[in-house]
């Protein structure tokens, strides 16, 4: 009796797993698809999260001091230094700033999203610097949301000793020049270089040099491509699809021009520190022509395939210039008739 009682049990228990899984199986699998719902709404509430971190919210967010980040500090930068500006939202990420606009009372600023810097012409005359003065550049920059009423101006300051440019530009022209040391009490290499054609005068810092290479030919446009043509309705029977149309011609490179000449007076002991560039200009490059269009699907015929443009013309490269470099030690004589009011012929070094 009591085996048949064993057997009997057993027996409930195989006919329990015929019909079906076991309440531990049941169980175990309802515990999963808890798991992975509780994950996947994790992951959901985690991706909101970070997408909502990346935006501005014009009623929560605060555009001020405590919200706005420069590199470097905009109260110290120099002439072309570029200050990059961060702007973060009230859960301290970084948002984007292409919801943003910056502009400035300074027109010498310029920006590019929301980086700016000064312009090099902020200079102004390198004869108001001679004394040692440093030079100065201040103005307002406003940060402003496009699309709700949030701004915010700061001021910004340059502070620097005058930086001299050491280049004459002259591409492709004929020009006479005379070019002496200065004396300065700033212990700089300077040269006074009085353009002789145009009456203009320069000081320039060492290294000094006269560019009057060829200007370089503009390169050629690229031909538009062609459109492709139209598909007829696959329901239309005996259908021909379009025709694509043609790529346009490639442009022609335009020609490189022709190196300048230059006639130079300089004293012997400084002629071989100046350096005087007459090169050809490059001719410009060819402009591609444009791929034909491809044709249109049609139920019993496809459109032909547009011809391709043809590729421009390379530009022709310019004929080098040239120059001579005439040593004179009596240099002054071409200075006597420079009118200018921080110019002084004493200090012209003979």
């Amino acid at each position: 009796m009591l085996q048949i009682n064993n057997l009997s049990r057993v027996m409930d228990a195989g006919d329990h797993f015929k019909n079906g899984a076991s309440p531990k199986s049941h169980k175990s699998r309802e515990n999963f698809l808890k798991r992975l719902f509780i994950f996947f709404t994790l992951v959901g509430a985690f991706t909101v999260v970070c997408v909502h971190a990346q935006t501005f919210d014009c009623k929560k967010d605060k555009l001020d001091g405590s919200t706005i980040r420069f590199l470097p500090d905009p109260s110290s930068l120099t002439v072309g230094q570029t200050c990059d500006v961060t702007i973060y939202n009230r859960s301290g990420k970084k948002v984007s700033g292409n919801s943003f606009s910056l502009s400035s009372d300074n027109t010498n600023v310029r920006s590019n999203g929301l980086s700016f810097h000064v312009d090099n012409l902020a200079k102004g005359d390198p004869w108001m610097y001679l004394d040692g003065r440093l030079l100065e550049i201040d103005g307002n920059i406003t940060i402003a949301h496009n699309s709700c009423d949030h701004s915010y101006v700061f001021p910004f300051k340059i502070r620097q000793a005058f930086l001299f440019d050491n280049v004459v530009s002259c591409q492709g022209e004929k020009r006479e020049f005379a070019v002496a040391k200065y004396k300065n009490t700033i212990n700089k290499n300077l040269y006074v270089v009085v353009d002789m054609n145009h009456n203009q005068l320069y000081l320039l810092e060492s290294p000094l040099s006269i560019d009057a290479s060829g200007v370089q030919g503009v390169d050629g446009a690229k031909g538009a491509d062609g459109k492709k043509g139209e598909s007829t309705n696959i329901l239309v029977k005996r259908a021909t699809g379009g025709d694509g149309g043609d790529g346009e011609n490639g442009g022609d490179g335009g020609n490189g021009g022709n190196g300048g000449d230059i006639i130079v007076h300089i004293p012997q002991d400084i002629s071989k520190q100046v350096s005087i560039n007459v090169d050809a200009g490059r001719g410009g490059e060819a402009g591609l022509g444009g791929k034909g269009g491809t044709g249109g699907r049609g139920t019993t015929k496809d459109g032909r395939t547009g011809r391709d443009g043809r590729n421009g013309q390379y530009g022709q490269h310019g004929v080098k210039g040239q120059y001579t470099v005439l040593e004179d030690d009596n240099i002054k004589k071409y200075f006597e008739n420079v009118r200018h009011p921080f110019f002084n012929i004493e200090n012209v070094e003979q």
